[in-house]
């Protein structure tokens, strides 16, 4: 009698995505809204940003990227939230190779379109009557604005410096902030955004107190105190999935305000107890 001895096969590791994949991801959603809007890439990221992470509606962050030209000042794309009463102003860039970061240049023609925001009479003057009659249309003294860098590209840490200087100084006055995200950054926010999809659609929960419902044209909410074991047990049933979407999607996506100070403070005291 033969005998034939078989190894037992070792199950296939499973696959992670690699950086490069994550890169060809993102490169991908870009290029999508670039063809469909006829912009750059350069451009397209900071729409795609507005979109994913903004909560912009697609078709107004592609005409906000469209302000294409010689003279734009630094502003690849100008959006102006009515509701929230916030002036976005963003400045792309998709770098060619993985590890060039954008150049200080960048940063600087963003820092540069501040005084235009502010004071947009030279779009006018440089035949951009499109982008001074949105600034116009508003008192600027009503709005907060966020000026930001979105790269597809490495982390620049003069950069990073650069935005971290600039926001403590306060130069530009308590109403004005600065966000600069590069290809890691992004890619970990896209994931928390492609997250939101996955979210508990419906459940039961029992609350320790009396509960307000708030309702108005931005939908409706429930507020009332519930005990750490009942998150226990929805955590238990559902996992991560409680939070997707919700909790930290919501911390991260506005800028200013109190969502501000949550990522503030869970950056610069990351031991401090808080809500996962």
């Amino acid at each position: 009698m033969e005998i034939k001895m078989l190894k037992k096969k070792n199950p296939a590791p499973k696959e992670e995505k690699t950086f490069s994949d994550a890169r060809k991801e993102l490169i991908s959603s870009i290029d999508a809204i670039a063809r469909r809007g006829g912009i750059s890439r350069d451009k397209a990221i900071t729409a795609w940003y507005a979109t994913t992470l903004l909560g912009i509606d697609e078709d107004e962050a592609i005409v906000s990227a469209s302000v294409d030209g010689a003279e734009d000042a630094g502003c690849d794309f100008i959006y102006i939230d009515h509701d929230q009463e916030i002036v976005y102003v963003l400045q792309g860039y998709v770098s060619d190779r993985p590890e060039r970061s954008a150049s200080q240049k960048k940063w600087n023609a963003l820092i540069a379109s501040i005084s235009n925001i502010q004071d947009p009479i030279s779009f006018q003057h440089s035949g951009r009557h499109d982008i001074f009659e949105q600034l116009t249309e508003i008192d600027p003294t009503n709005y907060a604005k966020v000026f930001g860098l979105v790269t597809l590209a490495g982390k620049s840490d003069q950069i990073a410096r650069q935005r971290e200087t600039t926001e403590r100084a306060n130069t530009y006055g308590k109403d004005v902030s600065f966000l600069y995200e590069h290809q890691d950054t992004l890619y970990e926010k896209h994931l928390v955004a492609k997250a939101a999809d996955r979210n508990v659609p419906e459940d039961e929960i029992i609350f320790n107190s009396d509960v307000v419902q708030i309702r108005d044209g931005f939908g409706s909410a429930v507020v009332g105190a519930v005990k750490a074991s009942e998150l226990a047990r929805l955590h238990t049933k559902h996992g991560n999935r409680l939070f997707e979407g919700n909790v930290r999607l919501f911390i991260g996506e506005r800028k200013g305000g109190i969502n501000e100070k949550i990522i503030e403070t869970a950056s610069s005291r990351p031991d401090t107890p808080r809500v996962p």
